[in-house]
């Protein structure tokens, strides 16, 4: 091989199982200082590795190892073709501006470009099963990109088969982008430079980080960067590439969860990866074949090991890799009774998150809400849905409908739903307009509740257990609109936080102080302050049984939110502090999700039962693309029907029950014998 104008230095590293899924969006990982030649960069102790990242220059080289590292099994080897340029100060962000690409912080960006140019066709030619990933920071971004540009070439066809991503850092070319439609931002170079081709984007491999306030790849238009906004220029650590190991095409070996006779579809990529397939080594095990990317089947009971190769024609297309997967059946998470709820017309469950569940008093109607798009009929939304929406399952029918529906039936989002003892009425405040809906479910009719309009703090609505009042805050005072006669009675007390179902107690709390009111006697019943809690805590309540003896203490300690039930005399905590808690209605017990995702119920002065054990999710090198918050909102949720009938609860794993084999929250329902 021939020289690379100057010194190309490299190192190998043995990491993970899919140590080639990080690297292949990392592009960066720990290198040597010590000079070597361009042939002995090529050929590592040990033969060729699974993974090559050519790193065009600029920091950040290490900022792959911890995530690389999680993964083991991978032989990764990293080339950096460049020294990092000086550190930028905020006088070199104006000379940028007015030079361009010509600022010296980028001098010799189209030479680095060829020499990563020349390591990616030889890896190519000596390694034809290496994968490559071409990378950079800041000046070495720009020269990725030029690399990326030149490999669409026909000269360079070979290099082009073989690249599975581009990861850049910092990138001074970043173009515009909006954050939270308001700040647009922008790099101090966009657009006055190489373009990634087109290719690398339709494939999925581009990726692209900016941290923080770094005025290099993210600056505010308009906005002036400050020394402490530059130094986020040169921050980027392992916590850059949370989350992108497993994100690849393939893996050596991994172990899914599953339940013992029961279908799998186990993806063999993550989603959004185009043209993958994959072919047995041998004779697959009876029940089980490979659709569309999937190994889908029935799970034979144990651990059943599964030999495939698995490739993508649109990324990497050259090289294949064998992939062992490793399937572990055993009996399903969820106790005997659990169904799912958030199940789609196509028969599958919902295709994004679902969560916030209630469950009427007989256990026969659950609402929650959902990003989802295939729960519906005629629902064609082309593209994930930002907003919730609400929706009834009925037990009996098993039949889905929309409910967060206004009076003139179009639909719209909801946050905040309730639903009333017979599952007819479901209240829900639509967060775009900030007006709350009333929807009888049997007349198919929405009827505007006139619950004023949050400012800062919004405290759900209380719906009665008739359907046919609500309670809430207006301002200081406490209201109840009643739906028959639409008459707004004034309450004549302040703090309001919850009401009881038969709308007979409030629960009023004034800094520390928790009263329960009876509005019959109207009169305070109960009183006491909260237990002791840090400075930084505040205790809100969510919810108040019939008999105003219990309440559910929610305490706020920055953004953590924990739950716990609360005897109101002597103010005793019945339980400790967990994630979630649902009071039944009739003071019988309640159910609560622990911290290890278990779910269990706990009548008063009973033994608890275990309604979920922990479910099995994806394997620790995978990270799906799941957040714990969608539109402000806890995806964990659960919700407990008077007497022990039945608990609604929010869940995700692969082995909940039967026909569930998802990464997205779903919600379930137990009902008892």
């Amino acid at each position: 091989m021939d020289d690379m104008d100057g010194q190309v230095r490299t190192s190998v590293a043995r990491t993970g199982p899919a140590a080639l899924a990080a690297a292949l969006l990392a592009g960066l990982l720990t290198v040597t200082t010590a000079p070597a030649s361009a042939a002995a960069a090529l050929t590592e102790p040990g033969g060729c590795p699974d993974v090559r990242v050519v790193w065009a220059g600029g920091q950040a080289r290490d900022a792959a190892v911890r995530e690389l590292r999680r993964v083991p099994g991978q032989r990764v080897s990293v080339t950096a073709v460049a020294a990092p340029a000086p550190m930028l100060s905020l006088a070199d962000l104006d000379d940028i501006r007015r030079q361009g690409l010509r600022h010296p912080h980028f001098e010799g960006w189209r030479g680095h470009a060829r020499r990563a140019l020349r390591t990616l066709d030889r890896s190519a030619e000596t390694c034809p099963w290496t994968m490559l990933v071409l990378g950079g920071h800041s000046e070495g971004a720009v020269a990725a990109r030029e690399a990326a540009r030149r490999l669409s070439g026909s000269r360079h066809a070979a290099a082009r088969r073989h690249l599975g991503a581009l990861w850049l850092l910092g990138d001074p070319l970043e173009k515009q982008r909006e954050v939270q439609g308001q700040q647009v931002l922008e790099g101090v170079l966009a657009g006055r430079g190489p373009e990634v081709p087109r290719w690398v984007r339709r494939a999925g491999m581009l990726a692209s980080s900016c941290v923080g306030n770094d005025p290099v790849c993210g600056g505010v238009r308009g906005q002036v960067p400050t020394a402490e906004d530059l130094t986020d220029h040169d921050a980027y650590d392992p916590t850059s590439l949370v989350g992108q190991a497993g994100r690849m095409v393939i893996a050596e070996k991994a172990t899914w969860p599953a339940i013992s006779g029961r279908q799998v579809r186990v993806p063999l990529s993550p989603r959004g990866v185009r043209g993958v397939r994959a072919e047995a080594v041998r004779t697959l095990p009876r029940g089980l074949r490979i659709s569309r990317g999937h190994l889908v089947g029935r799970a034979p009971h144990g651990r059943t090991a599964v030999r495939l190769r698995v490739w993508s024609k649109a990324v990497a297309p050259a090289v294949r890799r064998p992939v062992t997967v490793v399937l572990d059946a055993r009996r399903q998470a969820a106790e005997r009774g659990t169904v799912l709820v958030s199940r789609g017309v196509d028969a599958r469950p919902a295709n994004a998150p679902a969560w916030s569940a209630a469950v009427s008093d007989d256990a026969r109607a659950v609402v929650y809400l959902s990003t989802a798009t295939n729960l519906v009929r005629g629902d064609r939304s082309a593209e994930r849905r930002v907003r919730p929406r609400a929706y009834a399952w009925d037990a009996t029918t098993g039949r889905t409908e929309l409910v967060s529906v206004d009076a003139g039936g179009s639909p719209v989002g909801a946050s905040d739903v309730r639903v009333s003892g017979t599952g007819r009425f479901v209240l829900f405040r639509d967060p775009d307009t900030g007006i709350t809906w009333l929807r009888d479910r049997v007349a198919g009719t929405s009827q505007a509740v006139p619950v004023a309009a949050p400012q800062d703090v919004v405290r759900p609505a209380s719906l009665g257990r008739d359907g046919r009042t609500v309670t809430f805050a207006d301002g200081g005072a406490t209201r109840r609109w009643h739906a028959d006669t639409g008459v707004v009675e004034d309450l004549g007390v302040t703090g309001f936080r919850a009401a009881s179902p038969d709308g007979r107690f409030l629960a009023l709390v004034d800094g520390a102080t928790l009263r329960i009111w009876d509005t019959v006697l109207r009169t305070a019943v109960a009183s006491g302050d909260f237990p002791a809690s840090p400075d930084y805590c505040r205790s809100e309540v969510s919810s108040v049984s019939d008999d105003g003896r219990y309440v559910v203490e929610d305490r706020y300690c920055d953004r953590y939110r924990e739950s716990r039930p609360l005897e109101v005399s002597g103010m005793r905590p019945l339980d400790q502090w967990s994630p979630q808690v649902s009071l039944a209605a009739d003071a019988s017990g309640w159910a609560w999700v622990g911290r290890d995702r278990t779910v269990r119920l706990q009548p008063v002065g009973g033994t608890d039962r275990r309604l979920l054990r922990a479910p099995r999710w994806l394997p620790t090198h995978v990270d799906a693309d799941v957040d714990r918050f969608v539109d402000g909102d806890e995806l964990a949720s659960v919700s407990a029907a008077p007497g022990g009938r039945g608990v609604a609860f929010g869940a995700v794993g692969y082995d909940v029950v039967p026909g569930a084999y998802t990464d997205v929250e779903q919600v379930y329902l137990w009902t008892a014998g």
